[in-house]
């Protein structure tokens, strides 16, 4: 407690003591309490200037740029998804396709294989 009241009046002792701004002697003008007022306007213009084109120039672009970009973006992974889901679709065909190439052939070459069989047994008969 005592060294924030220290702290405190060292802080407020310098708002009333002219030296410690010496600006009277050759110091640093900006701490001149008689400039204070025109130093405050003009970082309220400046910083008001700042903030009206920052608010109705920049962030609109850049909210534009960011809502196209998130919508961009959800196309695009749309566009995958029904992608995958016809890729999907694509192989299960393909795959029924595969599978029925298997099952006819092996009903050729079963069908093949008899004949074969009848035609040895033909042949062993008659001879």
């Amino acid at each position: 407690m005592f060294k924030k009241i220290y702290f405190q009046s060292i802080f407020f002792s310098f708002f009333f003591i002219k030296e410690a701004f010496a600006a009277e002697s050759g110091g640093m003008p900006q701490l001149n309490p008689e400039f204070w007022v025109s130093q405050i306007f003009w970082l309220i213009l400046t910083f008001g200037i700042m903030y009206l084109v920052l608010s109705k120039l920049i962030l609109p672009k850049i909210s534009n740029n960011l809502e196209s970009r998130k919508s961009q973006i959800l196309e695009n992974i749309e566009a995958a998804e029904k992608q995958r889901e016809d890729s999907d679709a694509k192989l299960k065909e393909y795959d029924e396709i595969i599978s029925k190439s298997k099952l006819e052939a092996n009903s050729i070459f079963n069908q093949a294989r008899e004949k074969a069989l009848k035609d040895i047994g033909a042949k062993k008969r008659s001879s």
